[in-house]
C-alpha cells in the first residue's frame, strides 16, 4: 500500500503556483520590454490589437488582465511565443 503511494506521488506533474499579480506584471513587463525592443509605440500596438492606448498602460502596469485570445494577438503582433509573454510569471514545484 505505501509502495504505491510512492509510485503515484512520484509520477505526479508538477504543481503550478500562480499567483495571479505577478503574472500580469510579469505579462505587461514582457510586452512592453518586447514592444520597445521592435520600436513600437503603444498606440500603433493598440491599433494592432484593436484595443484603447489606455488598456496597453494598464496591461503593461500589470493593472489589467488579457485573455488567452489577447495574449496570442499580442505575441503575433510582437513575433514572440506566448510562453515568452508568460516568461518569469509562472513558478515551477516538485513535491
Amino acid at each position: 500500500m505505501v509502495a504505491r503511494a510512492r509510485y503515484r506521488a512520484a509520477r505526479q506533474p508538477p504543481r503550478i503556483r500562480i499567483n495571479d499579480d505577478k503574472l500580469r506584471a510579469a505579462i505587461g513587463a514582457n510586452i512592453k520590454k518586447e514592444r520597445e525592443l521592435r520600436g513600437i509605440t503603444q498606440g500603433d500596438l493598440a491599433l494592432a490589437i484593436g484595443i484603447a492606448r489606455t488598456s496597453i498602460v494598464n496591461i503593461e502596469q500589470g493593472k489589467q488582465s488579457i485573455t488567452i485570445a489577447r495574449l496570442l494577438q499580442f505575441s503575433a503582433v510582437l513575433g514572440i511565443t506566448p510562453l515568452g509573454l508568460l516568461d518569469g510569471g509562472i513558478e515551477w514545484q516538485r513535491k
